[in-house]
């Protein structure tokens, strides 16, 4: 199955709580933190990304910490893929920013746009946002979560942007 036909994924990215989320619409992309971990684009695998951000984890942080900060990079570098939607809190926490993922990740050494995130994904964002609360609380208790979270509950989110998924073709018999 090629990525056009599979399912998209629907992906929670919490940008610092919303603080990150007008520069990341505004520049069309999301983002994530870590800048110390530096660029990622060579990393093949979780293996690989565990083994990367192992030394850089503060003394400080316990092991349930460096374990969600790789897991999270590792689901926006690896687990993301173009075709994916992408949501986000607004500052005003009660409205979710979304769009669909158009882009690879990249990482900007040096970004002028006035946003800290340097790990990237480019994306076209819709003109509205949806409003929290018209969502189940499963829905919700994603943004709860660390950074990046798939959502289980994809099809309440289709329903709600009124996204249809494509029906896979007749059998052709070849």
């Amino acid at each position: 199955m090629t990525d056009e036909q599979r399912t998209p994924n629907v992906w929670v990215v919490r940008a610092d709580g919303g603080k990150e989320t007008q520069n990341c619409v505004d520049g069309g992309f999301t983002g994530i933190g870590w800048k110390e971990a530096g660029d990622l684009s060579d990393l093949p695998d979780r293996a690989s990304v565990d083994a990367h951000w192992r030394p850089l984890a503060s003394p400080d942080d316990k092991p349930g910490q460096i374990r969600s900060t790789i897991d999270s990079l590792a689901r926006f570098l690896l687990e993301i893929r173009i075709g994916d939607w992408v949501v986000t809190p607004e500052t005003d926490r009660r409205w979710l920013r979304y769009g669909q993922v158009i882009g690879n990740y990249r990482y900007d050494p040096a970004p002028g746009d006035g946003c800290q995130y340097r790990h990237r994904r480019d994306v076209i964002w819709q003109a509205r946002p949806l409003y929290r609360y018209e969502f189940t609380k499963s829905f919700r208790d994603a943004f709860k979560q660390p950074t990046v979270i798939r959502v289980r509950r994809e099809v309440e989110f289709f329903e709600r942007i009124g996204f249809v998924m494509r029906q896979p073709g007749p059998a052709t018999g070849k």
